[in-house]
């Protein structure tokens, strides 16, 4: 079981990483690019979904009943195809949407914890690897950001992103393995982070670690847990008042702005439309498809083009509405909780939970990195959230390798 998960995950999230698209597309045929990761996201949801239903259709049914947010987001994202404003677009972005679920159903059926974590950080180690290979022949920005390294990716941020979920993946192996030969993978990570630049991933990063680490120490302990969370609360409201008093200093460590590179004219012109339908949304995955006139007048009132919201809340309020956003919501809220009372049972692998989607969280400020139907970070999301909520045997158990 356990080497049988970890090669599923490790397939998966290379194959959910986008890295074989934008490679495919960077140096064969770059009209392949948007075929191929509907091709694989078809292929794995298909048959995943298929080899869980048949062989272990009990747990299949219960990973299904711990992914009912994303079920219910899947039937309002039908329901919007009623007022998209590219009908076929949306449909094809719901039966997307419905296989990732069931690639995720699946894997969660199929890998124990173990299995799931060490496959997705091994995954991260050869995606870093590969991405220091391809640093002569494509893998480094030559446009914004020059010489910061994308690797197999689109960008420095999405590559940020894999590296980050990389290393608190590796470091929740140090702490559950009781291993220090993870914290290698760890600062392998992080060197990475380092070479992409990329601000918000490398904070967000800074703040699972902690986090991580935090729990470790507390977790058991009910009376140091208390007084940690005060602590802690304490602590992050001193820090969050030093960062506004040097939010200007900070920005430009980390190679930023008080703009955020330009986001708060995309944030401003994003807003404007999402008044327009504050209920329904344009519909799912349509409004960035295709450069149609609100979207060219955006780019005019900003000065120059962009194709994502650069803010996951703004994107799934443009294209889902208020109902949309608070199912997003919902469905973090749980595991969050569920990740909270794992704190108290010893070896409990639920609370990777937090650190991991407060990371998530954290880049959800600056990045769209939830709600469309063949993004890595979001797929990472919905594996995690719904192995947390299983109604299963939640124990990571002890093995030195």
């Amino acid at each position: 079981m356990r080497n049988r998960g970890q090669f599923l995950a490790f397939c998966l999230f290379i194959a959910y990483s986008g890295a074989i698209e934008v490679m495919t597309a960077r140096y064969a045929a770059p009209s392949l690019q948007y075929a191929l990761t509907v091709s694989l996201v078809m292929l794995t949801g298909l048959v995943l979904g298929m080899v869980a239903a048949v062989r272990y259709g009990r747990m299949f049914a219960n990973a299904l009943i711990a992914a009912h947010p994303y079920i219910l987001l899947l039937l309002w994202t039908i329901l919007s195809v009623t007022w998209s404003i590219a009908p076929t677009t949306s449909l094809l972005s719901c039966l997307l949407l419905l296989l990732m679920v069931c690639a995720a159903c699946g894997l969660v059926t199929l890998t124990s914890w173990r299995g799931l974590l060490t496959g997705i950080a091994y995954s991260a180690i050869f995606l870093g690897l590969l991405s220091l290979l391809l640093i002569p022949v494509g893998g480094l920005m030559t446009e914004t950001h020059i010489g910061a390294l994308k690797g197999p990716f689109p960008e420095k941020n999405h590559a940020g992103m894999i590296y980050a979920i990389g290393g608190v993946t590796a470091m929740a192996l140090c702490f559950f393995d009781r291993h220090p030969a993870w914290l290698l993978a760890v600062g392998f990570q992080a060197i990475l982070l380092y070479l992409t630049k990329s601000g918000t991933a490398t904070l967000a990063f800074g703040l699972g670690i902690s986090t991580l680490c935090a729990i470790e120490v507390l977790r058991e302990r009910p009376r140091r847990l208390v007084f940690g969370i005060w602590i802690g609360t304490f602590a992050l409201m001193l820090f969050g008042a030093w960062i506004l008093n040097n939010s200007e200093s900070i920005l430009a460590a980390l190679g930023e702005d008080s703009t955020f590179t330009g986001r708060d004219k995309i944030w401003s012109a994003v807003w404007l439309r999402i008044q327009q339908v504050t209920w329904t949304g344009y519909g799912y995955g349509t409004f960035w498809r295709d450069p149609h006139t609100i979207i060219q007048w955006m780019w005019y009132e900003a000065g120059y083009e962009f194709f994502t919201a650069h803010n996951t809340w703004l994107d799934i309020w443009l294209s889902l509405g208020i109902p949309g956003v608070g199912l997003i919501i919902y469905s973090l809220i749980r595991p969050l909780v569920t990740g909270l009372a794992g704190l108290n049972f010893p070896d409990d692998a639920r609370r990777i939970a937090i650190p991991s989607l407060l990371m998530i969280l954290f880049m959800s400020l600056t990045e769209t990195v939830m709600g469309n139907p063949d993004g890595p970070t979001f797929f990472f999301t919905i594996v995690l959230t719904v192995k947390t909520m299983m109604p299963q045997n939640h124990t990571f158990t002890y093995h030195r390798f």
